[in-house]
C-alpha cells in the first residue's frame, strides 16, 4: 500500500474532492470504494480519516 497517495484518494471520494474535483463515478461505486480504502486503513490499525469515515 502506497500510504503518500492514499490521502489523495480519499479526498477525491469526498464531497470537496481531490484539489476540487470529485471522482467521477456513481454512489455505489464511491462506496465500494470508500469500504475498500477503509479495509486498508483497519489492516494497518490506522484511524480512518473522517472524510472516509462519514462514507463508510
Amino acid at each position: 500500500m502506497d500510504w503518500d497517495s492514499v490521502p489523495a484518494a480519499v479526498a477525491a471520494l469526498s464531497q470537496g474532492g481531490f484539489r476540487g474535483q470529485r471522482v467521477q463515478a456513481g454512489p455505489e461505486q464511491i462506496l465500494a470504494a470508500a469500504k475498500h480504502l477503509a479495509g486498508h486503513y483497519r489492516a494497518a490499525g490506522k484511524p480512518l480519516p473522517d472524510a472516509l469515515a462519514v462514507l463508510v
